[in-house]
């Protein structure tokens, strides 16, 4: 008898946009799917013990993926968001109000080209003295060396980025494919899964040791388009002879 060692990668395409291709959801450590049901025992009560008869109903079916590339898109997913691309532009004297320690929100994120003058000398602020370039904004030092005024003038130029917009598609229904492959027979196989309604999942911003999971789960609807005997109109999985 031979053994199962699943190997693949899922796909995933909006139905709510007309024609959209699927695209990958890249490394994924797991893709399952489930069926929960109710169980309506009947007890014999002839003598004997045991059942009578059994009734079982499904209650629904969900999918379940774990993906380990947590890229812009799969972020945009878990978060029941929007992706958009983000062109770099060039941002002169915007005015913020400064104080020691203070963290400056700048636009976007990987700013370059950072100059920040106040407001009524026009005295540019020292960069590693007066503050500290992180990644999507400034920090004034607690002890800057030059005179501080509110607000100062911050020009920046941002860089090309992505930019996740959340909750803003909760509900939106999805298209699901799994391209896999039995690695120790050999055989592929491939999950198609009709409509899939996403449910929220937690993020990963910092997770301590770990190299990041992001789970993308949600319920498998019926598609009434799919029609015929013996069609299903949830799921299907083809298996290569």
């Amino acid at each position: 008898m031979a053994g199962y060692k699943a190997a693949g990668t899922p796909y995933i395409k909006p139905t709510f946009i007309p024609n959209a291709p699927y695209k990958t959801l890249g490394n994924s450590a797991k893709f399952e799917i489930a069926i929960d049901e109710s169980v309506l025992d009947i007890k014999n009560y002839q003598g004997g013990g045991g059942l009578e008869e059994s009734f079982r109903e499904v209650n629904k079916a969900t999918i379940n993926i774990e993906a380990k590339d947590l890229k812009a898109e799969n972020i945009a997913l878990a978060v029941l968001g929007s992706l958009s691309q983000v062109t770099s532009k060039t941002i002169t004297d915007q005015e913020h109000a400064i104080e020691p320690g203070a963290y400056i929100d700048l636009d976007g994120i990987g700013q370059k080209n950072i100059v920040i003058k106040n407001n009524v000398s026009g005295d540019p602020l020292l960069e590693g003295i007066d503050y500290e370039i992180k990644r999507g904004g400034v920090v004034i030092s607690d002890n800057p060396v030059t005179e501080l005024q509110t607000p100062a003038l911050i020009s920046y130029a941002t860089s090309d980025s992505q930019k996740v917009e959340a909750i803003l598609r909760a509900g939106a229904e999805f298209s699901i494919i799994f391209d896999g492959i039995n690695e120790i027979t050999q055989k592929g196989f491939k999950a198609n899964i009709f409509r899939v309604k996403l449910g929220a999942s937690l993020i990963p911003f910092i997770n301590g040791d770990d190299t990041g999971t992001l789970t993308i789960s949600g319920d498998i609807l019926r598609d009434s388009s799919k029609s015929g005997v013996g069609i299903s109109k949830f799921y299907k999985v083809d298996y290569e002879k």
